[in-house]
């Protein structure tokens, strides 16, 4: 059985991966290559919250949520255009505020 190619994984996969290769980085002092790999996989992460936000409260079909995804563009549009307005009331907002730096 052959490996999936990453643009088949699920979000889930994607980050498992960035992280597997985040933590060989890492080991290897190869810092500036490890913190491209972190911030992929907070990113990713939050294309996964931004993902279930909108299947558990709403219809849109997923290529009009990946195009707000692609439109948010970076982990700081993603937080500050989608899951805090999102998140507006709730208990998860609060969280995702602490993230959040002004």
């Amino acid at each position: 059985m052959s490996k999936k190619s990453y643009q088949q994984r699920n979000d889930i996969e994607k980050i498992q991966s960035q992280w597997h290769k985040l933590t060989g980085l890492h080991s290897r002092e190869e810092w500036s290559a490890a913190i491209v790999r972190a911030a992929t996989a907070a990113e990713i992460a939050a294309n996964f919250a931004v993902r279930q936000e909108f299947k558990a409260r709403s219809k849109f079909d997923s290529d009009f949520v990946n195009s707000l995804l692609r439109w948010a563009n970076g982990l700081d549009g993603k937080l500050n255009r989608l899951l805090l307005p999102m998140t507006d009331g709730r208990r998860g907002n609060k969280i995702l505020s602490g993230i959040k730096k002004d």
